[in-house]
């Protein structure tokens, strides 16, 4: 019984001794000071700068103003038709007249929409979102490594700590129940 106990401490003290062990070390390394004394942690380094976010805000508002202004000249466009479709409808006395008329006016809407087309094709597509720089992009790959490696000693120390909690109740055991204390004797009085 004595050589279990003698074991299971051994054993509970070689553990303790080690978690205290990974404990140091894990948090000299634990990036605290890297936090608090390096920019490249910082927040902006996971995001668009400001600068790339107002270039960005004024290429798609200024997309949108000129694609506004086409939408506006094409709707222009098709008012002058409609109207210069229905002078020259109530102009007409003849059905060539007519006809003429509305040939007109379909020509008038497939040069607009031609117009239209064209002045979207030499707009182009709307902006894109600017892409992250190196330094950004570094910057969140060294934080993903950084939180792959915490989850790692995470891990490992809740196995360490499992390990002791288990060496723990083993030398309880091997304890047994301890010394039970004698009953007083009962005096008459």
């Amino acid at each position: 019984m004595k050589k279990k106990l003698i074991v299971a401490l051994a054993t509970t003290l070689i553990l303790a001794n080690g978690a205290t062990a990974a404990l140091a070390d894990s948090g000299s390394d634990s990036g605290k000071s890297d936090k608090s004394s390096s920019e490249e942690s910082n927040r902006e380094n996971f995001g668009l700068t400001d600068a790339q976010k107002a270039a960005f805000k004024a290429e798609r508002e200024a997309y949108k103003s000129q694609r506004e202004a086409i939408r506006e000249a094409f709707k222009a466009s098709m008012e002058n038709a409609r109207e210069t479709f229905k002078t020259a409808r109530e102009a007409a006395t003849t059905d060539e007249a007519r006809k003429a008329a509305e040939v007109a006016y379909k020509d008038e809407v497939a040069i607009a929409v031609q117009v239209k087309t064209d002045a979207l094709k030499a707009l182009g597509s709307k902006p894109e979102k600017p892409a992250l720089t190196a330094e950004q992009l570094a910057a969140i790959e060294k934080y993903r490594q950084a939180m792959i490696t915490f989850r790692a000693e995470a891990v490992a120390f809740r196995g360490k700590i499992e390990a002791l909690r288990a060496a723990y109740k083993e030398a309880l055991k091997a304890l047994g129940e301890g010394p039970v204390r004698p009953e007083a004797p009962e005096f008459n009085r």
